[in-house]
């Protein structure tokens, strides 16, 4: 179903591994969900979809086709849906202090 999603006949190993690692979580929180009815379902519905797209950034890092995936899904995904409430939620976290750390992570390896 993902992968159809996404629009991937053909998955490549790393787009396979994320997935999948991703469905492990989700049925994970699902199951503790059914059991304890904590945190509130749409507090879950919203981290499974926040972190869906937080490990398919993080494997567009590495892996082309991952990251044309991540373009494909800003293009088509609408503004309110769950990817720009996760960008919009971290740009809503970042204060001027965090922004100063970030330039670290941004400039070239090894660069002080």
């Amino acid at each position: 179903m993902t992968f159809r999603t996404l629009r991937i006949e053909e998955p490549g190993e790393v787009l396979r591994a994320t997935v999948r690692a991703w469905i492990a979580g989700v049925e994970w929180s699902g199951g503790e969900w059914l059991r304890t009815r904590r945190p509130e379902r749409p507090f879950v519905e919203h981290l499974a979809a926040a972190q869906f797209a937080t490990m398919l950034l993080g494997a567009a890092v590495m892996d082309p086709a991952a990251a044309g995936r991540v373009a494909w899904l800003m293009e088509v995904e609408p503004a309110d849906a769950p990817f720009g409430a996760l960008v919009r939620g971290l740009a809503g976290t970042f204060d001027m202090r965090t922004f100063g750390h970030l330039a670290k992570f941004l400039g070239r390896a090894g660069r002080s």
